[in-house]
């Protein structure tokens, strides 16, 4: 398995650590639930090390993301971040992506790990079409994030300035004991977060100085990273989002530009979203993974779980599965087979938990 530079310190922690990914990743220190807890009342930090970092550079480069990917990044100023969807010529989706403008012509898309190897071999093919240049920097990169009410109060304590100026998924490169570091703030926990981009020994440092001055901070692994994500239905690729499942499918046609064109467009469109991710709440007591059969009343097998969990914040058994859209209609009763009993289950409104960018709209 592959190391991330703060296994030493995971290790240290007494963390319980699997393999994800390829990697030797912490799935959790003190438990799920608590550090899940923790993340929506306080703050917790994550090491995100093992997510993939590859820099696209040239005059042309703005071009050829926008020729790859779902979402158009041509007029991004610097230091904007953007969601997108790198898809293979059917419309399936290779990998689900963040996009940074670093300047005009460098730009770094972050990946899933699990996916780092065919997202650089699918630019690199690409890439002479455009005369732009790719490099894998993942081994030379270290990444937490910082997330939860007190992330901004967190960061503050160790010196950085100017991060909470930072207006929802933007970044910039500050100076951190004269190292340029660059912070980001999207998240993937619904609670308000940046993230640490910097090499190795910068972070294995900024990690420790965190825990040393905010001492309100927890370390949280990868279990309540995901049930923090599925009570905001975010999706996890090789669950909401596959080869075998468009962005439209996925219910991400908000970060699909219908005006450019893009790898896997009029395949998508011409396939269109009868199936949908659709939420679900279980009415039987069970819990539903990834993978299960779904059906109806008078219909077996009509989808599939893409993600089940207890989610702590909700204190309930929910999910989200891929059915068809005529079946996903708020109040419909649902069957899930869980080793083989069929279990009750109903669909619900997404999301079950309003990330914070849109409980502030709300407000």
């Amino acid at each position: 398995m592959r190391q991330t530079p703060l296994l030493g310190i995971h290790s240290s922690l007494g963390a319980k650590i699997v393999e994800f990914a390829g990697y030797a990743m912490p799935v959790y220190y003190s438990g799920i639930v608590e550090e899940h807890n923790h993340v929506r009342s306080c703050c917790g930090v994550f090491d995100v090390s093992h997510m993939a970092e590859l820099i696209v550079s040239g005059k042309r480069t703005a071009e050829f993301i926008d020729y790859l990917t779902t979402n158009a990044v041509h007029a991004m100023p610097d230091g904007k971040v953007m969601y997108s969807l790198l898809c293979q010529e059917d419309g399936g989706c290779i990998d689900d992506l963040l996009v940074y403008r670093l300047k005009s012509d460098k730009f770094l898309i972050v990946a899933n790990a699990s996916n780092r190897f065919d997202v650089f071999e699918w630019l690199r093919r690409h890439a002479p079409s455009f005369d732009v240049s790719v490099a894998d920097e993942t081994d030379e990169t270290a990444m937490i994030a910082v997330q939860g009410l007190r992330a901004g109060e967190a960061l503050q304590l160790i010196g950085f300035k100017g991060h909470e100026s930072l207006s929802y998924y933007t970044s910039f490169f500050l100076k951190w004991k004269g190292k340029e570091i660059l912070c980001s703030r999207t998240g993937y926990t619904g609670e308000d977060g940046f993230e640490v981009f910097g090499k190795p020994d910068e972070i294995i440092g900024l990690w420790k100085s965190l825990f040393e001055k905010a001492t309100f901070l927890k370390p949280v692994g990868l279990g309540a990273r995901d049930t923090l994500r599925l009570e905001c239905c975010f999706s996890l690729y090789g669950h909401e989002l596959s080869r075998t499942i468009t962005p439209l499918e996925a219910g991400l046609g908000w970060a699909v530009d219908r005006e450019k064109p893009f790898i896997g467009k009029d395949a998508m469109l011409a396939k269109g979203s009868d199936r949908t991710i659709a939420g679900f709440e279980m009415t039987d007591r069970a819990i539903a993974r990834a993978r299960y059969e779904v059906s109806t009343e008078k219909q077996s097998n009509v989808g599939f779980v893409t993600s089940g969990s207890y989610l702590p914040t909700m204190g309930k058994n929910m999910g989200m599965c891929l059915i068809p859209r005529d079946h996903a209609e708020v109040g419909k009763e649902i069957f899930i087979d869980i080793r083989g009993v069929r279990k009750k289950a109903k669909i619900v409104k997404k999301p079950f938990y309003a990330p914070v960018h849109r409980r502030r709209k709300d407000s």
